[in-house]
Formats: structure tokens, sequence, C-alpha cells
């Protein structure tokens, strides 16, 4: 990852604030961990109630691809499995449906700080924006959605790609300091999947002053809503993960966390299989 004797022997990490995300909503979080035995992360789908796929410069694209779709499975035969995309973590996802795979997503070079939403329909007729109520709309008066990303979906592109618009729809747009409009959001109507360009995780948890990240008391109440909405649909799930020490073993504070202050902040980190 970087220079840091203290990452050595480590193949693989998650950045805290995405433990965090889910934590302050009241759910607990198991990793899927690149390079575990596949019955491993099928044991494990087969008792979480939800899967987040974060962001990050880490490469998990294909497992990833096996985990979206065994979810879409489960989706399709009757199962209620919530899943979430956040920056890279959508970008994977859109992929995986799109009929054009990565081709579908163009380049869209942002890292230094936090936008506005458009909405491109009523908030209070979406999902995930609906949740949040009237406040919704303050997210087009302030910049209060922080991003860092190298790709993006142009939204014409997006609408056109007859994969992404079996399963998706995208609810808001932002916009590139040229002027480009890029896709900010999308939820779908057909499968209770969901993702952001934007890092909703960051607001509450990251505090580099150079990533120029809204911590406003505004950013931080309206950016929650993200997980407690996430954590509510997978309240729907049926999965049990088992007793209380089947469930201690296996959560992610079992693992070792290395505090930096680098670009990613805190993460949890694992070994090579």
């Amino acid at each position: 990852m970087v220079n840091d004797t203290r990452f050595a022997g480590y193949h693989s990490y998650i950045m805290k604030s995405y433990v965090d995300f889910v934590e302050q909503a009241g759910g607990r979080v198991v990793p899927l961990i690149v390079g575990e035995p596949q019955n491993e992360t099928l044991a494990k789908l087969a008792k979480v109630n939800g899967v987040l796929f974060p962001g990050g410069d880490g490469d998990y694209l294909e497992y990833g691809r096996f985990i979206f779709q065994t979810l879409k499975e489960y989706n399709d035969n009757g199962t209620y499995y919530p899943v979430w995309g956040t920056c890279m973590g959508y970008e994977y996802i859109v992929s995986y449906i799109s009929d054009n795979g990565w081709n579908v997503l163009d380049v869209f070079d942002y890292d230094t700080g936090s936008m506005s939403l458009e909405f491109v329909q009523d908030p209070r007729h979406t999902k995930m924006y609906n949740w949040i109520g009237e406040e919704a709309f303050l997210f087009e008066n302030y910049n209060m959605t922080y991003n860092a990303h190298h790709w993006g979906m142009n939204p014409e592109k997006f609408k056109s790609d007859k994969g992404l618009s079996e399963i998706f729809h995208h609810t808001a747009i932002s916009y590139m300091p040229d002027g480009r409009p890029f896709v900010a959001s999308v939820e779908s109507d057909k499968y209770p999947f969901f993702g952001t360009q934007f890092h909703p995780e960051k607001a509450a948890r990251v505090y580099r002053e150079d990533l120029y990240i809204d911590h406003s008391w505004l950013s931080i109440n309206l950016n929650k809503h993200f997980a407690e909405y996430f954590v509510y649909q997978t309240r729907q799930n049926p999965n049990n993960y088992g007793t209380y020490s089947e469930t201690q073993r296996d959560i992610i504070q079992n693992y070792d966390l290395i505090v930096s202050d680098q670009w990613f902040d805190t993460v949890y980190v694992f070994k090579q299989f």
C-alpha cells in the first residue's frame, strides 16, 4: 500500500470508515476477504444480511463479480438481499451489469472535495432519498457529497446501456469543474441494489485537511441517513449469522487495525491466504 513497514505481510485492507458507516446505524461487520477460499465466502453470504462493496484503490474486481453474481441469484430466487456500492464498489457493480463491462465507464478524475447533487427526479419519489425526507433537497444547495474517483458514468451513456437500464436508474448527478455531468447515485426498482459515486461514510469519520470533506453538522447528519437506510434494508433479509459466540469469531474486530495519516486513514488489514 505505502512505504510503511507496518503493512508488511498484509495482502488486502478495508478502510475503517466503511466499518464505522455500517456500525453507526446498528449493523455489525463480517469481512469478505480477497483470496479466502470460495466456500468460506459462500458460507458467510449464507449468513450475513447484506453486502457493501467499498471504494479505495484495492483490486477485487473478479472476487466482487463472484459475490455480486451470487447475491443477484439470491434475489432472483426470492431472497431479499441488499447490496450497496460506494465509489469503486459502485463502479464495479455497474461494470458487472453493463453490456459493455468496464468500458461503460469514462474518466472523471476528481479528488478535491465535496460536491452538490442535482436530482433527476423528485428525491421524495426515490428509495434512498425519500428516507431522508424534505431535507434531501439540501444536497442541491450545499456541497456535502465527498468525491474522490478516477472513473465515472456519463448520464446519457448510462441510460443508453440496455443492461444497466434494465436494473438501475440514476437518481442524481453531479458536475465536474469543467461542466461535465456524471451519475452520482443509482438504485433499482427490481432489486434492493443501491450505489453512490460519492462517499457518505467520510463526512463523520475522515479528517485529513487536504481532502476538503464537509464536516459540518448538517453534512454529518444527512450523510448518515445513507447508512441508516442501507442497514434498515438488511433487516429485511431473513439470514441469521448464528449465536453471539459464532458471530464474535468472524466480526472484523478480530483483524489487525493500522492507524495511518495516509489518504486511506485507518484501515483493517488482512493477510494472504
